[in-house]
């Protein structure tokens, strides 16, 4: 049997990837700070915590965590950079965000676009992803299709 006929349910297919260092939520934190840090070197903890809608507490202690998988350099009670590997990922993680994004977009999706984009970004795979992104950039290439997908009228 082929392995597109295998199906599972979502937490099954969640369980493969049991193992991963990096929690979904860790890729949340590291795409936010790579997103604050664009413009300065580092950021406070409460700043995260502002953006991200949760306690600085968390904040503090997901740092913590992260500092000890070399993704961000932590100090107590203050700033938080990313290191080269975290700056790397974090960096493939806001791309991530924005190509899905995008698509959504050009598709048509208006409704709840963030909150869409957030589910779907934790879950696919990099092969997905880099077929997105070569449909982001076919309608850059052809934009009446955007319209036809919408199922809007072109001239």
């Amino acid at each position: 049997m082929s392995s597109v006929n295998q199906f599972y349910t979502v937490r099954g297919y969640q369980l493969q990837d049991k193992g991963r260092q990096v929690t979904e939520a860790m890729e949340d934190y590291m795409e936010m700070i790579v997103r604050l840090c664009e413009q300065q070197p580092s950021v406070h903890v409460g700043e995260i915590a502002k953006q991200l809608h949760i306690a600085g507490s968390s904040v503090t202690k997901m740092a913590r965590k992260m500092s000890s998988l070399g993704l961000v350099n932590y100090q107590k009670h203050g700033a938080v950079s990313p290191t080269d590997q975290g700056r790397a990922l974090g960096q493939y993680f806001l791309v991530r965000h924005q190509q899905i994004e995008t698509f959504l977009q050009n598709i048509g999706v208006t409704e709840d676009l963030l909150r869409q984009t957030e589910l779907i970004e934790h879950q696919i795979t990099p092969h997905t992803l880099e077929v997105i992104s070569d449909f982001n950039r076919l309608i850059v290439q052809h934009p009446d299709w955007r319209d036809i997908l919408q199922n809007k009228e072109t001239e």
